[in-house]
């Protein structure tokens, strides 16, 4: 209903004003003028209303000056007047509804290009991404026995704190991750602690191992597991670790970027602890070694002084 309180109120003040300045302006035809801007302001579906509001209003101002309605309808200036009302509204609401059909039309073009825009963007930006990991997967192939043996470097110690340590560190770069951690089973083997992590990451100190948990079946069948219960306290994927087949603990990565979720992704944590793992049985078979030998020497030796002599 607002147009056409809003129309009416325009007729109103045209009424208003016609009769404010009716002596000053003669010539102007303020009924014209009123359907005028009532068509351009208000469109085609306006322009009719005002078309017959003018056409009363003059009919009503012909009968005050004494003209019946009757001998208008055959006068041929009030047919003039009313034919000439007719064509301005009706011509100005024709031009109006389709200079609005042409912005509606060139609007839904506009829409259009910007979808393709947006589409040809979005195409170009996963493009750009294969293309970079493309260029990644081609420097990670063509330094492969670089990366080896750098991994291989970093494990290269018989002890088992450095390993756990340059393990966070391995794991962050090959995985591309800031967030790695390193948990042992405990003696129940129930829950694992955790030995070494990220310095920035924030992750539980204990992992409870559950029934149909993703720790569980990780470690039951020494295989790369994801968390697909996206469980906040776990990790994203979990790799077992193990010393001379038996499983000691896992490697975890959180929240690592969605777009290596891949079986690739997956493979290459297996490898990387696997190589943990056989750093970590060296150091085991070591600290054996060890523990065999000083067991020996306090045997051969009374006075355990000399067993280290």
């Amino acid at each position: 209903m607002i147009p056409y309180i809003e129309n009416l109120a325009v007729f109103l003040s045209m009424i208003v004003i016609s009769s404010l300045l009716d002596n000053s302006l003669n010539l102007l035809d303020y009924r014209l003028f009123y359907i005028v801007t009532a068509s351009f302001l208000f469109g085609r579906s306006q322009s009719i209303l005002s078309i017959g509001l003018a056409s009363v209003w003059f009919f009503y101002q012909n009968i005050l000056n004494g003209q019946e309605i009757i001998s208008q309808l055959i006068d041929h200036t009030t047919l003039v007047h009313i034919g000439l009302y007719i064509f301005i509204g009706l011509s100005m609401g024709y031009v109006l509804e389709k200079k609005e059909k042409m912005v509606q039309n060139s609007r839904s073009e506009m829409e259009s290009i910007q979808e393709k825009l947006e589409t040809l963007t979005s195409l170009y930006k996963d493009t750009l991404f294969v293309k970079n990991e493309l260029q990644d997967q081609v420097l990670y192939t063509n330094n492969s026995i670089a990366t080896v043996y750098e991994v291989m470097k970093d494990l290269n110690s018989l002890d088992r704190s450095v390993i756990y340590s340059s393990s966070i560190t391995i794991l962050e770069k090959i995985m591309k991750t800031s967030g790695a951690a390193l948990y042992l089973l405990d003696y129940s083997e129930k829950t694992l602690g955790l030995v070494e992590k990220s310095t920035a990451l924030v992750v539980p100190a204990s992992l409870e191992i559950r029934k149909q948990n993703t720790l569980l079946e990780a470690i039951e069948k020494n295989t790369v597991k994801i968390n697909k219960d996206l469980d906040p306290n776990l990790p994203t994927l979990v790799a077992p670790i193990s010393i001379k087949g038996q499983v000691i603990g896992v490697v975890g990565l959180y929240n690592p970027e969605f777009e290596y979720l891949t079986l690739s992704y997956q493979n290459l944590l297996f490898v990387t602890a696997n190589l943990i793992s056989s750093a970590l049985t060296r150091a085991f078979e070591h600290e054996q070694l060890l523990t065999s030998d000083n067991s020996r020497k306090n045997k051969l030796f009374d006075n355990k002084e000399e067993a280290y002599v």
